[in-house]
């Protein structure tokens, strides 16, 4: 899993790929660390989600659909 911290406006961003998680299966991922309530923000083959996911706690959020295998699964956060 590959990790990016960068800055927005003073807040330290976390870009994570998730791809290697996708199984053709799953709708349950985890990112590294723990997130701020409301920043996840979840694209998939680059298009960002919105509505498409359900946030968990503050380190797994769950998918409204299967992604395929061979997909790619990004998400961008504030850590705690």
């Amino acid at each position: 899993m590959a990790s990016y911290l960068f800055q927005i406006g003073g807040a330290a961003m976390v870009t994570e790929i998730l791809t290697s998680q996708v199984d053709g299966n799953r709708t349950i991922f985890t990112v590294s660390q723990s997130f701020k309530a409301n920043s996840l923000g979840v694209f998939y083959n680059g298009s960002r989600q919105t509505g498409q996911f359900t946030v968990i706690d503050s380190t797994t959020f769950q998918l409204n659909f299967v992604p395929t295998l061979g997909t790619q699964l990004e998400v961008e956060f504030v850590p705690i």
